[in-house]
Order: C-alpha cells, then structure tokens, then sequence
C-alpha cells in the first residue's frame, strides 16, 4: 500500500449549478435532555 495515498471526504453544501437537485433536509436540532446529559459528560461539575 503506497502511504502518499490519501482520500477526503467533500461534506461542503452543493448547489443547483452543481449538479445538487434535491432539497437539503432540516437542520437536526437536539431536544433538552439531550443536551442536559451531554452538558454532563462534557462539562462535569468542578470541585474547588
């Protein structure tokens, strides 16, 4: 396997002029519990 090769992903929004013709879904939205158990893992409560 030669490691010079590599591959991307183009994850840009496409346009019409594009060749993009279909509508783009909604954006995802994550409801509150969602949030309060991330907020959790991510952000825990410090000790001083």
């Amino acid at each position: 396997m030669n490691p010079q090769l590599t591959s991307g992903i183009d994850a840009t929004k496409k346009l019409p002029g594009e060749g993009f013709k279909r509508t783009w879904p909604p954006l995802i939205k994550m409801d509150e519990a969602v949030k309060a158990k991330v907020g959790k893992l991510f952000n825990p409560p410090r000790h001083v």
